[in-house]
C-alpha cells in the first residue's frame, strides 16, 4: 500500500470518480431499481465526489510516493489528537514511576494501582499500595476495615507516587482544558466526561501492553481512577473507570465501597 502525495492528485481524483462511476454503473445493471438500492447508490456516488474533494485540496508538491508505515509515523508525530498524546503520555509516566519502584528495590506486591487526582480532574498522578502496606494501616488503626483500607486510595501509603514524573502529562491537562473550556465552550459535566475517557484509555492500553503482568503485581490488582476527597459526582466516575477495567467481582466489591462513601455524606 502507498500514500500519494503530489501534483498527481488531479489524476488521483479523476481516477476515483471514474472508477466509483463504473461501479455504480455496473451496480444498476446487475440489481432491480429498488428503493433501497437507489439510496445505496447516491450514497456510494455521493462518497466519491466527497473523496474527490478531498484529494484535490491536497498541495500540489513535488510528487511523492510514500510508505504507508512512514506516513503513519509522521502523522503520529505531528498531527496526533490532543487525548492520543495524552494517553501516551500518562502511560509512559505510569511505566517510569513502576521502573523507578524498582530501582528503589521495592520488593512488594502491588494489589492496588489507580491513576490519582488529587484535586478534581486537575491534575493526574498515581497511588499504589501492597498487601503489607494494607495490613500494616490495618494494625496502626484497628476501627478501620481491611476492605476499605484496599479499596481506597486516599488510605494508602503511597499516594501521588513519584508526582514528578507527571509534569508533563499536567501541562498537557492545563492545555487541553483551556481548549475545551474557553475555545469550544464544554461544560464542566462533558469536560469530566473527557478525562473519564482518557483514564480509561490509559489503564486499558497498560493491560494490553502486559503492564500489569510485572512481578511487581498481584493477582487482580485493583485498578481505576480516585480523588482525595470525592464528591458524589466524581463517586460515580470512578465506578464506571472501574467497570471498565476491573475483574467483575473486584467491581462488586468498589462499587459497594463506593455505595458506602455516597452514603456517609
Amino acid at each position: 500500500e502507498f500514500s500519494i502525495n503530489g501534483d498527481c492528485a488531479l489524476h488521483s481524483a479523476t481516477m476515483i470518480f471514474l472508477y466509483g462511476f463504473r461501479r455504480k454503473y455496473e451496480d444498476r445493471k446487475q440489481k432491480p431499481r429498488t428503493e433501497e438500492n437507489q439510496r445505496l447508490n447516491q450514497s456510494a456516488l455521493h462518497g466519491v465526489f466527497r473523496s474527490m474533494y478531498f484529494v484535490l485540496r491536497m498541495p500540489i508538491t513535488e510528487f511523492v510516493i510514500i510508505p504507508v508505515s512512514d506516513s503513519r509515523r509522521q502523522l503520529e508525530s505531528s498531527g496526533m489528537s490532543a487525548k492520543f498524546k495524552l494517553v501516551d503520555a500518562i502511560s509512559n509516566a505510569c511505566c517510569r514511576c513502576v521502573q523507578k519502584l524498582k530501582e528503589d528495590h521495592f520488593n512488594e506486591k502491588i494489589v492496588g494501582f489507580v491513576l490519582y487526582c488529587p484535586n478534581g480532574c486537575v491534575s493526574f498522578g498515581v497511588s499504589l499500595t501492597s498487601r503489607e502496606r494494607i495490613l500494616r494501616k490495618k494494625v496502626k488503626y484497628p476501627h478501620l476495615s481491611e476492605e476499605y483500607i484496599a479499596l481506597n486510595a486516599f488510605e494508602w501509603d503511597f499516594t501521588n507516587l513519584h508526582y514528578e514524573l507527571f509534569d508533563h502529562c499536567n501541562e498537557l491537562m492545563d492545555d487541553i482544558f483551556d481548549e475545551l473550556y474557553y475555545d469550544q465552550g464544554l461544560n464542566d459535566h462533558q469536560i469530566s466526561e473527557f478525562f473519564e475517557s482518557v483514564a480509561i484509555q490509559v489503564l486499558q492500553k497498560l493491560k494490553e501492553l502486559g503492564f500489569f503482568e510485572d512481578p511487581l503485581f498481584g493477582q487482580d490488582v485493583l485498578l481505576g481512577l480516585q480523588f482525595t476527597d470525592p464528591s458524589d459526582h466524581e463517586i460515580e466516575m470512578m465506578k464506571r473507570v472501574s467497570a471498565a477495567v476491573n475483574s467483575t467481582g473486584l467491581h462488586k466489591r468498589f462499587q459497594d465501597n463506593c455505595d458506602y462513601l455516597m452514603s456517609c455524606d
